[in-house]
């Protein structure tokens, strides 16, 4: 049957002035092939088909799959995937910067489908382009948040949009090893009745039950933070948004602190009226909460 197809596509290719030689046993054409609905196959069960391309002497050689605007007319195109003389794959782009290469719009750039069930998998490129997802199809219903990031390089888990946190994880989060940090405090945020400074001493005012920089009769509760490792009670995105209203107090660890706020006493320091706040280190910090 191959044999017969391809007397049939020599004969079209000589009366359409193709150029058409054989040459040890191959069918060689420098020019054009068209064919209608087939296929193209091999009778040998250990057969391969082979398409060679060029040394890529000027840089286009490769193997190239287009889609024709109009049937039957080569000059008008779109590039549906393009594999070079490198063995570089292009899927929707001829512009390939590695191995693979794959350009679309909104949707799926990749989607990995299990065999048990109706589930799979969604490499995504959101509508707005402006990071890439991980979600999943369980059958009924799409779910996304997964996995996501962004242009910035943040990553969301649980979550599709980790606005400014490098790591912005939505649900429990476990780590055999432990967090790791080079800061040595914990802080939270507190509602503030007046701006203070990094290093200040916090105390709650007990009439109103925010903060202040720490007064007489106030109950003395850390230091205002410089950069903390660990923060808590965080409910807004940014840190900007949050100081409008509230002070982020360091309440345990290693901290910074105002000299001219305490007084020193061996190791120990205290407030002006004599409340401890903590001891001072080698390293010229305050440890806290004790």
């Amino acid at each position: 049957m191959i044999k017969k197809a391809l007397i049939m596509i020599v004969a079209v290719l000589i009366l359409t002035g193709a150029n058409v030689y054989a040459g040890n046993g191959d069918l060689i054409v420098n020019g054009e092939i068209q064919l209608g609905t087939g296929h193209l196959s091999t009778t040998n069960p250990n057969g391969a088909l082979v398409l060679n391309a060029g040394p890529n002497v000027d840089g286009n050689a490769g193997i190239w799959f287009r889609k024709l605007s109009v049937l039957g007319d080569v000059s008008g195109y779109v590039d549906l995937m393009r594999i070079t003389s490198d063995g570089n794959v292009g899927i929707g782009t001829t512009d390939l910067h590695g191995k693979l290469n794959i350009k679309s719009g909104w949707g799926d750039w990749i989607t990995l489908e299990k065999s048990q069930d109706n589930g799979f998998w969604h490499i995504h490129n959101p509508q707005n382009g402006d990071r890439l997802e991980i979600g999943y199809y369980d059958g009924t219903q799409d779910h996304w948040g997964y996995f996501v990031i962004n242009n910035s390089g943040n990553v969301g888990i649980g979550t599709t949009d980790p606005g400014n946190d490098k790591l912005d994880v939505r649900g429990r989060a476990y780590a055999s090893g432990g967090w790791q940090t080079t800061n040595a405090d914990y802080a939270e945020w507190f509602e503030k009745e007046e701006d203070t400074g990094a290093g200040d001493l916090i105390g709650i005012d007990l009439e109103t039950g925010k903060i202040r920089k720490y007064q007489y009769g106030d109950k003395l509760i850390g230091i205002h933070a410089s950069n903390p490792s660990i923060v808590g009670n965080r409910l807004k995105e940014t840190d900007e948004e949050m100081e409008e209203t509230h002070t982020l107090v360091s309440l345990l660890g290693q901290v910074e602190f105002n000299p001219s706020q305490v007084i020193i006493d061996g190791r120990i320091v205290k407030t002006v009226d004599g409340k401890e706040v903590g001891i001072l280190l080698s390293n010229g910090k305050i440890f806290i909460g004790r």
